[in-house]
């Protein structure tokens, strides 16, 4: 056997060379000594050139991907994706009198709290359902044909529910049409729904109402606004129309409308704490050959303090005609009631309200109203101070008398009768036998009364005597 190149070789070296050979270093690891190797200059300048061949290679990868993602694309219309929803172009929105009126006032563009959406067109499906479209992320949705009370929906994420949970009053959504007007509308409120009945898209009173669509989640938020006036022209306080007063008429093109008269409910139950009704009964007159429909009439109250208020359907309806819905043909005379919640107490001393139909905004007739705040009547029971002095058996001890006196603190006079005079017993109330003076007594205001009454002695050992409903405990009756 020939003799092997290594077997000159010593054990140790022949170890030595093989873990030399299984340790052979990795191109990384040569090239980071090399680099320790070298000045602190070289190495920056090294460093720098590697970051900036990275930026390079992003933004060419961007660039194939499809341009810069920074900038943000306007979400389009996908007729594959949305052809159940999709408004054919040539579809009128109006028709008057079988003719079809042009879309002059498409929902564009809707803005809320800093943050602008996109409006798209959107049809709810003939059974009825409703989905947020697919693709369309980003965008709101307006329910094609609600021209009155805008429909506008938004997607339902964690986001766009917290916007609508933010909502107070105070803030306010403004609308952009496709004519290049801003409809501006107040907050008026937030519910949940569990899901969308045909009843939010009621047309009766001009608004807007938002509603978040799509998600798993059924119940929706919705936000309800009141229509503003517009604040670009035709404001309250700005002369662009006559200033009347109540009772008297004002022309506005083809309509002549009166304000015959004003009210002011503040007492009532049905009213909520804090609040109040202001009512302006009012005629209008049509003196067109066309048909009118009065949710396209815009009716504002401005107090004296500036600030504005819109129609309110109950305090409307708290009103001698209620809240005038049917149309109005030709040459017709209808009234109407429209109402406004307020706050108590209501500024005045001079209030405004305005007429205007949707159509024109910028031509106003403005009725201008001196209002006082009435003063409440106080009820003169309530201050009529009651002092009980004395209370005995009579000697057969059948009667029970009392006496004292009562004070008219009020203004106004005070007429007391039996029915505000009681003596209860354990469980009967016991009969008045004699009243001195005889009633009713007749107190006038600032004045005191003295008065001794008799009444048969209740079986019970204790008995309640109430006068003008402040009630005395008798006891030992026994």
């Amino acid at each position: 056997m020939p003799e092997s190149p290594l077997d000159d070789l010593s054990p140790e070296l022949i170890s030595e060379l093989a873990s030399e050979e299984t340790h052979v270093p990795s191109p990384g690891l040569r090239a980071l000594n090399w680099l320790r190797m070298q000045p602190p200059v070289l190495i920056g300048v090294i460093v720098i050139a590697a970051i900036a061949a990275c930026i390079m290679g992003i933004l060419v990868l961007r660039s194939l991907l499809g341009g810069d993602s920074s900038t943000s694309q306007v979400p389009t219309l996908d007729p594959n994706v949305l052809a159940e929803y999709a408004v054919p172009t040539s579809d009128p929105i109006l028709m008057d009198r079988g003719t079809p009126q042009p879309q002059t006032n498409i929902p564009i563009s809707i803005a809320m709290k800093g943050l602008d959406f996109q409006i798209l067109p959107y049809q709810v499906q003939a059974n009825g359902e409703w989905r947020y479209p697919a693709g369309q992320s980003g965008t709101a949705v307006w329910i094609y044909g609600t021209i009155i009370n805008y429909i506008v929906g938004i997607e339902q994420t964690r986001a766009n529910m917290a916007l609508m949970e933010s909502f107070a009053p105070g803030d306010e959504i403004t609308m952009t049409t496709s004519d290049g007007r801003a409809y501006h509308f107040g907050f008026a409120g937030l519910e949940e729904l569990t899901s969308p009945g045909a009843d939010i898209l009621g047309q009766t009173s001009p608004g807007l109402t938002l509603i978040t669509l799509g998600g798993k989640d059924e119940t929706r938020l919705v936000v309800h606004g009141e229509y503003l006036l517009a604040r670009e022209e035709g404001g309250v306080g700005q002369d662009t129309g006559p200033n009347i007063s109540v009772g008297k008429p004002a022309q506005l093109g083809a309509i002549r409308v009166t304000a015959l008269e004003t009210s002011y409910l503040y007492d009532t139950p049905d009213i909520p704490e804090g609040w109040a009704f202001y009512l302006v009964d009012y005629q209008i007159e049509n003196l067109s050959q066309d048909v009118l429909d009065p949710n396209r009439f815009r009716m504002v109250l401005q107090d004296g303090a500036g600030n504005t208020y819109s129609i309110n359907l109950p305090a409307s309806q708290a009103g001698s005609f209620g809240y005038l819905m049917l149309t109005i043909p030709p040459n017709t005379v209808a009234m109407g009631t429209a109402g406004y919640l307020v706050p108590t107490p209501l500024q005045g001393p001079k209030l405004t309200w305005s007429f205007s139909q949707l159509e024109a905004p910028e031509y106003i007739v403005k009725v201008l109203i001196d209002f006082e705040v009435p003063q409440e009547t106080v009820d003169p029971f309530h201050l009529a101070a009651v002092n009980l002095s004395g209370a005995e058996l009579s000697g057969d001890r059948t009667l029970l008398s009392v006496w004292g006196t009562v004070l008219n603190n009020s203004e106004e006079m005070l007429v007391v009768d039996m029915e505000y005079i009681t003596l209860q017993g354990a469980d009967e109330s016991m009969a008045l036998r004699a009243a001195d003076p005889a009633l009713p007594w007749t107190i006038s205001p600032g004045e005191t009364s003295s008065f001794r009454l008799a009444f048969q002695r209740p079986s019970s050992p204790i008995a309640t005597f109430t006068l003008l409903n402040q009630p005395f405990e008798i006891s030992g009756l026994e």
